[in-house]
């Protein structure tokens, strides 16, 4: 981590961090392994996954040994903190990063969400420290997420334009989220919020090895990640669908992109009709498998070409994209003149594996990266007959590299060094604006 520069510190809070496995750890913990190149050191405050408290979300994740050992450089210094419920981990960070603030052994914080009630902590230290806001998702702002109650959703709305105005900078992770976020709190100074992806790791691709695809299959189709089918299940009774009534999302979202079925509706709908295409064919989900799934699974006419791989350590993960013939990308379908503000994490190491990629997505940033890329095939998220096209093409062309897929110059924005390099600039910029502030301060007559 040394860098052999004169070093600045930043506190990194990260709720979810290694040995804490899945995609919100990696953000946090590519930053720790590649920031010290840039000027700064950081130190890390996240959830402790082996206390006695139950802190809220990381009972039920999985953990990635591996991930520890590859990602997280030795001398990093993580303050682990165990606490029952939220508010108490709150206190306990709170505590934490006023220690190192009286120490003077901080420069900044940066606070990376989700769970967004870490925007409490820049609330307050915004005042006292220049402090980075890293929303990995667009929080009030993202449509997939479900409100109880329009009420609800507002006070979720205010929360993240008080977080916003208290940070020295914002940093959205799409461009479509930024500009979005622009538009809805128009108190906020452009020139402090920044677009910065999230990406994929060079080195996780040049050490991982191909996972070969299941005995007696021609051709696997892969899909890594979580599914949410169970918001796309209609709700039945009288209670459920008064509830359901009054939810409210802020984007006008169709879950069912979201969800395992158009892609097994497609699966199905090619297979009747061209069945020669589909011998030896598997889709293979890797990820958690939840019980809405299971039961779409269970009921499709083509079970028997889905194979479910079950949540794998990140990389084993990777080994199965560079193993695939193709990969599954989706997202919900929006109406026209809607796009997307999220990109979901996976898309960048999709595109650095080099295989193909079968994209059902709606209009946005995700559909952008993809239209541009020969051996991507697009498709309408919610439609089972625009999937099985793109599936049939894909099958048809194959699926044998010609290139080494990381020598290609246009994947360099999404290298996790590179998103390192502009997350040290934006730090930087913190730094710079509040020296420059408390010179103004203290000029004034």
């Amino acid at each position: 981590m040394d860098s052999g520069v004169s070093s600045k510190r930043v506190a990194i809070v990260a709720y979810y961090f290694p040995p804490i496995g899945g995609a919100g750890t990696q953000r946090a913990a590519k930053l720790c392994r590649y920031l010290g190149e840039f000027g700064w050191t950081p130190t890390v405050a996240c959830a402790d996954p082996s206390g006695d408290g139950s802190n809220r979300g990381v009972a039920a994740r999985h953990l990635d040994q591996n991930m520890t050992s590859s990602d997280i450089p030795t001398d990093l210094e993580v303050h682990r903190i165990d606490a029952d419920d939220q508010e108490v981990w709150i206190d306990r960070a709170r505590e934490h990063l006023k220690a190192l603030i009286r120490d003077s052994r901080l420069d900044a914080i940066l606070v990376t969400m989700s769970p967004f009630w870490l925007g409490e902590i820049v609330r307050e230290c915004g005042p006292r420290l220049p402090v980075v806001a890293d929303l990995r998702d667009p929080w009030a702002l993202d449509g997939v997420p479900t409100y109880r109650h329009w009420f609800q959703w507002k006070r979720d709305l205010r929360a993240m334009g008080q977080t916003l105005s208290a940070a020295s900078h914002v940093v959205m992770n799409t461009p479509e989220a930024r500009a979005v976020a622009l538009k809805t709190f128009g108190n906020l100074d452009p020139e402090r919020v920044h677009a910065i992806p999230n990406g994929f790791d060079r080195a996780d691709f040049e050490h991982a090895k191909p996972i070969p695809r299941p005995e007696g299959t021609r051709f696997a189709l892969v899909h890594t990640g979580t599914f949410l089918t169970k918001q796309a299940v209609r709700r039945t009774g009288l209670a459920a669908r008064l509830k359901q009534r009054f939810h409210y999302r802020p984007e006008p979202i169709r879950p069912i992109g979201r969800s395992v079925g158009p892609v097994l509706e497609a699966i199905d709908l090619v297979r009747r009709e061209k069945p020669a295409l589909m011998e030896g064919f598997r889709f293979v989900h890797v990820g958690n498998l939840d019980q809405a799934t299971k039961s779409w699974i269970d009921a499709s006419p083509s079970r028997d070409l889905v194979e479910s791989a079950g949540y794998l350590p990140h990389d084993e993960s990777v080994g199965r994209l560079l193993g695939a013939d193709a990969l599954f990308l989706h997202l919900h379908g929006l109406p026209p003149g809607h796009r997307s503000r999220i990109v979901p994490g996976k898309t960048y190491e999709y595109l650095a594996s080099g295989r193909p990629i079968l994209g059902a997505l709606p209009e946005g940033d995700s559909r952008d990266l993809l239209a541009s890329r020969e051996r991507c095939v697009l498709a309408d998220p919610c439609e089972p007959s625009s999937i099985a096209r793109a599936l049939e093409q894909l099958i048809e062309n194959g699926s044998e590299l010609t290139q080494s897929p990381l020598s290609d110059p246009e994947l360099g924005p999404y290298d996790r060094r590179e998103i390192a390099r502009r997350m040290a600039s934006v730090l930087d910029a913190c730094v710079g604006r509040t020296n420059t502030a408390r010179t103004l301060e203290v000029s004034q007559p």
